[in-house]
């Protein structure tokens, strides 16, 4: 349990037996599963926003190089207007 506390979640082994500290065992491996399920989940969304942010940034360079390197919100509204236009 000390180990899961300080996030080394690598408590591997088996406890045999039915009784509380065993019963305590298994719910603790339960518990350290979910939590790196859930962190698993939550690295993966951090790296999807920064994919989407870093695509974001993109769009944005090539829709300023398109207007004279301005980029500014003018530039973003006219270029939305563009597409609304056609």
């Amino acid at each position: 349990m000390r180990k899961a506390s300080r996030e080394d979640y690598d408590i591997g082994g088996e406890l045999a037996g039915e009784d509380e500290l065993s019963d305590v065992f298994k719910d603790l491996q339960i518990m350290v599963k979910r939590i790196q399920q859930k962190d698993a989940k939550m690295y993966a969304a951090l790296i999807n926003e920064q994919k989407l942010l870093n695509e974001q940034q993109v769009m944005e360079i090539r829709t300023s190089e398109g207007y004279g390197g301005k980029s500014n919100f003018c530039s973003g509204t006219l270029l939305s207007l563009e597409f609304r236009n056609t």
